[in-house]
């Protein structure tokens, strides 16, 4: 491997040996906001080096290579002397907000945050052996995402153009990638890695070289030249790329694991929502149907391909709205760099995570055109912050007979989704109302719209718009009275998306989660006026009962607490079925997952129509 040497990283023109004193934690968050332009708000402690990144995969695997944590003296430390160091790293000394005295001021405000994270860290150090017991006794396959690197990785062209004209950044993150490869990658599918004439066969050499000390992978490259290890990575377009997605043949189905991360394609040089698989759909994902003697692929992707309209239609974009104009704002008002907040903040794209299947229809369209191919698949998904079901219905051409396309959620283990949100969800009737009952319905063109508007018929420009685009993808319901769609010129393919609903009796649901009951008889008549105050009482106290053992959470669809999914495939007579078991913590045990939500779907086609032209009445 050659003589090993400290690691160095790059900042502003020089290169520094990768150490704690140079690079003391909780001063990074201007070194990654301003220095390598990355969008992480959660910078303090972002990981750096190669060295960094393989020590943080062993301790969240590994039991046996703990220490005693870092107190807070070791911890609250001054900045490096040295002047390009000193300047780079966050000056809380200078941070107006802690004066007169600066530095007791800023380890008395943050001390309470470092203390509680360190309980959180013993937490989970204690959790360690037990996990690495349950991956030493089940087949364990991943697949990247942005916080295997840092957030917002490759989020869009602009952040693309930005990081990686940064010497940190790109080492930044091809640090990270090459932990990845190294302790997720490589035991996905070791085949590929050993294969002669592969990427991924190269990609070892590579790593080998870094991690030796070779010069052309050193930190202080000449500016404008690029290691070959950066080009594997795709840290440099265009080149061979490393393959991080794989396949898993089971004796029934087959499992296409997707690399929405790294095989992205963009639209111009700024926020457009990148294409996530670009132009690695007919690698990525097989043809179908298939014709192996397997009945069902299961296909995984870190994000969901489908998901509730009121969050990917309506919350989504209101978000990034707000998002960008505080960004603006802050940019407007803001005179010089606020050493309390370095870097500033997100923009409305950053701050919204405006990547997902979602804001990219057309690229979304074709993954499903090509999964409908199948006959039935099923989708896999995290990242998002809560668990559910999706079912959707696709039809090509004119054709009577649909496929079934399930799309299962579970997400996260541990962060849950945010409580406003789930608040506003569950208090506000409209909202519901779009969760559960309004279900989607989708026409397309392959090309430009043949729907046939009366004369004089006013509809909203956007409408317009996407009639005219190619594909074009409009929704069947609203159209004005005397619409219509010219004989042999229907649809390409259309589709409808329903959220699964827990069809259990409340007598078969875990003890804590069915609802109190509200007892049928004198308060309940709505044609007596004179009930009507007894029943609200009724209805009042039912509520607040619920609110105040914890027993109102609504989880027969979407789930917004920690939740791990399990998935069985079944038999439904001569054809299949999925069930989907959400489990949550119990009320009783919080670190004890129970069955709380339950999601039987069927494979087979429905027998429900396709969706027609709705017009108004």
């Amino acid at each position: 491997m050659g003589t090993a040497r400290e690691e160095r990283l790059p900042v502003d023109g020089q290169s520094f040996d990768a150490t704690m004193p140079n690079f003391p934690a909780l001063r990074r968050e201007k070194l990654v906001r301003v220095n390598a332009s990355l969008t992480t708000t959660a910078g303090d402690n972002h990981l750096l080096s190669f060295a960094e990144f393989a020590s943080m995969y062993l301790a969240a695997w590994s039991p046996r290579v703990w220490r005693a944590l870092a107190t807070n003296d070791n911890l609250f430390s001054a900045a490096p002397a040295e002047p390009v160091l000193h300047n780079a790293l966050t000056d809380w000394e200078a941070c107006p907000d802690f004066a007169p005295n600066p530095t007791q001021r800023w380890r008395e405000t943050m001390a309470p945050g470092v203390d509680n994270d360190r309980q959180r860290v013993e937490q989970y150090r204690s959790s360690v052996p037990k996990v690495a017991r349950a991956l030493a006794n089940v087949a364990t396959y991943m697949i990247c995402d942005d916080h295997e690197i840092t957030d917002d990785w490759n989020l869009n062209k602009r952040w693309r153009n930005r990081v990686y004209a940064r010497p940190l950044g790109k080492a930044i993150v091809r640090n990270g990638l090459a932990a990845y490869g190294l302790f997720q990658g490589w035991g996905n599918d070791p085949a590929e890695f050993e294969r002669n004439g592969s990427t991924n066969k190269e990609f070892l050499t590579e790593v080998q070289k870094m991690v030796g000390g070779a010069p052309e992978v050193a930190a202080n490259l000449p500016v404008g030249q690029t290691s070959r290890l950066e080009q594997l990575l795709g840290i440099v377009e265009p080149a061979a790329l490393v393959k991080w997605h794989y396949q898993v043949p089971g004796p029934r189905h087959l499992v296409a694991v997707l690399d929405s991360r790294t095989r992205r394609k963009y639209e111009g040089e700024g926020i457009a929502p990148p294409n996530l698989l670009g132009d690695s759909l007919n690698e990525q994902v097989p043809d179908g149907p298939l014709t192996d003697g397997r009945e069902l692929l299961i296909v995984v992707s870190p994000a969901p391909v489908l998901g509730p309209t009121i969050l990917e239609q309506i919350a989504a974009p209101l978000y990034e709205i707000i998002g960008d104009f505080k960004y603006g704002l802050e940019k407007a008002f803001r005179s010089r760099e606020n050493p309390c907040e370095p870097g500033g903040s997100d923009t409305g794209a950053e701050a919204a995570d405006a990547e997902g299947w979602g804001v990219n229809e057309p690229a979304r369209e074709e993954l499903l055109r090509r999964l409908a191919k199948h006959g039935k698949a099923i989708l896999l998904s995290g990242d998002v912050h809560y668990g559910l079901s999706m079912v959707m219905d696709h039809w090509t051409g004119t054709n009577p007979t649909g496929t079934r396309i399930v799309q299962l959620t579970s997400s996260p283990a541990h962060n849950s989704f945010s409580a406003r949100v789930e608040a506003l969800l569950r208090s506000n009737a409209l909202l519901q109302r779009y969760e559960q009952g309004l279900n989607p319905e989708l026409l397309a063109w392959s090309d430009a719209s043949s729907i046939q508007l009366p004369d004089g018929a006013k509809i909203d420009p956007g409408r317009r718009a996407r009639m005219r685009r190619s594909p074009a993808l409009v929704t069947s319901r609203g159209w004005p009275a005397g619409s219509a769609i010219p004989a042999g010129k229907e649809p390409t393919w259309r589709w409808r998306i329903k959220l699964v609903r827990d069809e259990r009796s409340e007598a078969e649901l875990p003890v804590d989660i069915p609802r109190l009951p509200l007892f049928a008889g004198p308060d309940l008549i709505p044609e007596a006026a004179s009930t009507h105050l007894a029943a609200y009482r009724a209805i009042s106290a039912r509520h607040q009962t619920a609110a105040l053992t914890h027993s109102f959470f609504l989880m027969r669809q979407m789930v917004f607490t920690t939740n791990i999914g399990l998935v069985d495939i079944l038999s439904d007579g001569a054809a299949l079925a999925v069930r989907h078991t959400l489990l949550s913590h119990s009320q009783n045990e919080p670190f004890k997952g129970t069955p709380n939500t339950v999601h039987r779907i069927s494979l087979s086609p429905t027998t429900e129509p396709a969706p027609v032209l709705q017009v108004m009445g």
